[in-house]
């Protein structure tokens, strides 16, 4: 059954500085009213060795709170707090997002002037303005933990990435999001490399020497209150079938009300946000001169495919220079799909969403319901590769939450197939089917096979 509530949201920021004026002093707890905070964002960048969420945050603060925040940074902590609250409900209930103490350093950037405040039509002068990141001691040690330099003895890949790899984690966040392995072997003696000192390496070195665990590559992340392990397939797992994974984003004509209206509402078992063209942006030619041109294929130590890697970079295709990577996987038919579409990228911005419903692990499906069909090349499945939460200041004490999406259009990997110029695009068994065209497919399917694809 359809679910039509419309949920817009508003967000409140709670910071003080627990303030250590050496490593053995007495903290002292000052707390920043959050009229003093002129803006704040997280990021989060699911395909960068960064796997931790960063904070950033413009505060404009009394004189002695800005000496104490720039000469104590290396004792000092800042405890924030982040909720939420759905103001479109009868009866809103406020929902903590972030909670937390973070180490903290002033941005090299952060200008060192008296801001211009008016009270009572005279200047004072006794404020500054401040730029400092924020990062989680917690979740960053966790994540360094190094499993290098040591022997693995009688165990199965999914076992050993649950028990072994992300077990250090177990005390950092609550919720785990871990997407079953496409192959599980059984490891009579595993060596990692001393060299490999953090989570995501060993994870890394065990995807690409040892064991494709995913036929694509994978998307690690530790977020607030989850850790993240899925493939990069765009088909959407969540451990509890309670959870929606499929989020549709409807491209509509600027004079579509619901497009340009704050929010989102859920329908059919998927969420769906309405965004109007001035806010979408199409790149289909980013880091072109990183572009593979050939990928060479490996199924444990055997070579299973060498294939040409067919992109829609015009620069590209106008002046190929070859550049091939070895590939480790046991699908290589996927990992060509992955790559090929790694290039197209599509970025939303979107007012007032609960901002916690975008998630590496979701199937994301971008769909064009305006008049023009020049926005049809926006249709597709995608995965979401980067998201920035911003906040700016609404009223007294309340932030206007904005989420900006950076998504990766990825293909159907299992058919090999492009996913495009679909005028109805949806979620399976809901609405109708993708429309496919420009179909490339791959018999590289045992070994010593060749496969080639021409570039277009």
């Amino acid at each position: 059954m359809a679910n039509y509530a419309k949920q817009a949201y508003v967000a409140y920021m709670d910071i003080s500085l627990l303030y250590k004026e050496t490593a053995n002093g007495n903290v002292t707890k000052i707390d920043i009213l959050p009229e003093c905070i002129s803006y704040a964002f997280i990021q989060y960048s699911y395909e960068n060795v960064a796997v931790t969420p960063i904070i950033v945050m413009c505060l404009t603060v009394s004189a002695n709170i800005y000496s104490m925040l720039t000469k104590s940074f290396s004792y000092s902590k800042i405890k924030l707090k982040i909720s939420k609250e759905n103001e479109l409900s009868n009866m809103p209930l406020r929902i903590t997002v972030v909670d937390n103490e973070f180490s903290y350093q002033p941005a090299n950037t952060s200008p060192n002037y008296a801001a211009n405040f008016e009270t009572n039509n005279t200047k004072d002068l006794s404020y500054r303005q401040i730029i400092i990141g924020l990062t989680n001691d917690k979740m960053t040690n966790a994540a360094r933990t190094s499993f290098g330099g040591r022997n693995y003895c009688n165990t199965m890949t999914s076992s050993f990435i649950t028990n072994t790899l992300l077990a250090p984690l177990k005390n950092v966040t609550k919720n785990f999001v871990i997407e079953p392995v496409d192959k599980d072997t059984n490891f009579t003696n595993l060596f990692i490399p001393k060299e490999k000192n953090t989570i995501y390496q060993a994870l890394y070195y065990l995807w690409f020497m040892k064991d494709s665990f995913y036929d694509t590559g994978f998307t690690f992340f530790i977020d607030f209150d989850t850790t993240y392990l899925v493939s990069k397939k765009g088909k959407g797992y969540a451990p509890n079938s309670a959870e929606e994974v499929n989020v549709i984003i409807n491209i509509q004509d600027i004079s579509v009300t619901e497009a340009v209206n704050s929010g989102f509402h859920k329908e059919n078992g998927a969420i769906v946000v309405n965004v109007n063209t001035m806010d979408c942006s199409y790149n289909p030619n980013l880091s072109s001169e990183k572009v593979l041109t050939n990928i060479t294929v490996y199924n444990d130590v055997r070579p299973v495919s060498n294939l040409e890697v067919s992109t829609n970079n015009s620069e590209i295709k106008a002046n190929p220079m070859q550049k091939n990577e070895f590939i480790r996987s046991a699908n290589p038919g996927a990992m060509k799909n992955e790559l090929e579409t790694s290039s197209v990228m599509v970025q939303v911005m979107k007012q007032n969403l609960d901002n916690s419903i975008f998630t590496p692990n979701k199937k994301y499906v971008i769909n064009n319901k305006t008049s023009s069909m020049e926005y049809n090349k926006y249709n597709g499945t995608y995965i979401l590769s980067s998201k920035r939460e911003l906040y700016y200041v609404r009223n007294k004490g309340s932030f206007t939450p904005t989420v900006s999406l950076i998504f990766k259009r990825i293909q159907n990997i299992e058919q090999g197939q492009a996913i495009i110029n679909s005028p109805s695009t949806t979620i399976e068994g809901n609405q109708n089917s993708f429309l496919k065209s420009g179909t490339k497919t791959s018999s590289a399917n045992r070994r010593g096979t060749v496969t080639k694809a021409t570039i277009k």
